[in-house]
């Protein structure tokens, strides 16, 4: 029970007070409709009389001048929870609801159509203009439709295009985005991926394009180096060349310095005529197939046993080095002019002196 004030509709009812010792106070209108209860609390209550907040209210509240509208569990909506506001001329507006599975999104309202702004989900992660996919469990994800940020609540942070990480595997989020893609920053290092279409809701197999350590040290795969056969030495001005290694995909100077080197030998004598030239028209997609390239066939220089003049990757033929074959001809050269040397002195002293 309580003690109560009510408003009454005649003039015999226009206020009647009663009084109990439960220490609640309601105000009530039409006759006897509560209002208002106080309750031993001084938790008030609007619409309800059992208040279980300092302020409860069971209904709307709002603002005439274009402040507030909240909608409490009562509304039929099927957000349980809403706060709704708009300017004065109801031209624009914005709502945030809370589902009833922890769930937070805000929309907007431009003057013509309501927009999902921000979508919250029970476990942080953030859309914008979307519902955030299915991160795994202790992570956090920023998501801008497709793509967005994400932090592992470890060491490992990535930008992405059209793939979320489940917690155990990349999966696509769309069928039409084109390529999925991902940038990671992980323990200081930075690594680059790049994957081909696919279905949403499949696995991602992601290729890793390139990658700085944290060291400083760039490493490209081979198959990302177009055009390059064996390793290749890039001028670079007055410094060290740069050496692409196919094997491991790492970028080295090409250093040619004394102190860089142990067990110096002189070169001995190779078979130049085992070495066959070749014009050929190349297969590869980045070379142009209807004109005519020089050069040998890595194959053969293998066979011939000058391994050192080729370069190998997963135990097999890769290319041949081009610029080492700069000191086979070198040596080729220093042998030819010390034979003509030998001639010339030779057919000197076989020519009758005058």
């Amino acid at each position: 029970m309580a003690s109560t004030i009510s408003a009454g509709t005649t003039t015999t009812t226009a206020l009647v007070y009663t009084a109990d010792t439960s220490g609640v106070l309601q105000l009530q209108t039409n006759g006897t409709t509560t209002a208002v209860t106080i309750g031993t609390n001084q938790y008030v209550g609007i619409g309800t009389t059992s208040p279980s907040y300092p302020l409860s209210v069971n209904g709307q509240i709002a603002s005439l001048t274009g402040g507030v509208a909240a909608y409490g569990l009562t509304n039929s909506d099927t957000i349980s929870n809403q706060l709704y506001l708009q300017n004065s001329g109801a031209t624009k507006a914005a709502n945030f609801q809370i589902g009833s599975s922890g769930v937070l999104q805000t929309w907007v309202y431009g003057g013509s159509s309501w927009v999902n702004a921000t979508t919250i989900d029970a476990s942080g992660n953030l859309g914008l203009a979307t519902t955030p996919s299915a991160w795994g469990s202790g992570s956090h994800a920023m998501q801008i439709i497709r793509g967005g940020f994400w932090h592992d609540g470890s060491a490992y942070f990535s930008m992405n295009n059209n793939a979320y990480y489940n917690g155990s595997n990349w999966i696509y989020i769309n069928s039409s985005s084109a390529y999925a893609s991902n940038y990671a920053q992980v323990n200081g290092a930075h690594e680059w991926f790049t994957a081909p279409t696919g279905t949403s809701g499949n696995t991602v197999s992601f290729t890793q394009a390139m990658t700085l350590s944290n060291a400083g040290t760039l490493t490209v795969p081979v198959e990302v180096i177009a055009g390059t056969y064996a390793a290749t030495a890039m001028s670079s001005g007055s410094g060290s060349n740069v050496v692409i290694n196919l094997g491991s995909g790492g970028f080295y100077y090409a250093t040619s310095a004394l102190k860089y080197k142990t067990n110096v030998r002189d070169l001995p004598s190779i078979d130049i005529n085992k070495f066959r030239p070749i014009v050929y028209n190349s297969n590869l997609p980045h070379d142009d197939s209807s004109i005519d390239y020089f050069g040998f066939i890595a194959d053969e220089v293998d066979l011939a046993g000058y391994k050192q003049l080729v370069n190998y990757k997963n135990g097999e033929v890769e290319g041949f080095q081009y610029e080492r074959m700069v000191v086979v001809l070198t040596k080729a050269l220093q042998e030819l002019s010390a034979q003509v040397t030998t001639l010339q002195s030779q057919v000197a002293a076989l020519t009758p002196k005058a």
